[in-house]
């Protein structure tokens, strides 16, 4: 299994390098500063709310959105209509991600860029434009 062998892999890396892995949080927003760069989150945990400030960076491993019905429609090129990735895959990041602007990046990593109804990417560049790699 790919996802499997990506994630052991990523976290023996970020353990040997000193990164603090924490399962079992829900992010529920991203803390900026007063430059609007992400230096921590809020996530619910065993009932209550953390606030966790990072020294370096904040990494994100929230998987899909496979269970979020908006989603699929909005971003995937076919129906979809369920899968059998974790329940939790509700596109938590992508909404997080949506709040402070990062979200048009997050969709066309995972799904590639936009397409035409006849297949074709749509390769819009400049101010506001979208690029991405042909899949």
């Amino acid at each position: 299994d790919g996802g499997v062998v990506a994630i052991r892999t990523m976290s023996e890396v970020a353990r040997r390098d000193g990164v603090d892995i924490r399962t079992g949080h829900r992010v529920q927003r991203v803390v900026m500063d007063d430059y609007r760069r992400v230096v921590g989150i809020e996530a619910d945990h065993a009932g209550g709310t953390l606030r966790l400030r990072a020294r370096k960076a904040v990494i994100f491993a929230s998987g899909g959105f496979t269970h979020d019905k908006e989603l699929r429609k909005n971003f995937l090129s076919t129906p979809v209509f369920g899968g059998c990735a974790a329940h939790t895959n509700e596109g938590d990041f992508v909404h997080i991600g949506a709040s402070v602007g990062a979200a048009r990046d997050i969709y066309l990593a995972n799904v590639g860029p936009p397409r035409h109804a006849d297949g074709r990417d749509c390769d819009r560049h400049g101010p506001g434009g979208l690029r991405g790699a042909r899949r």
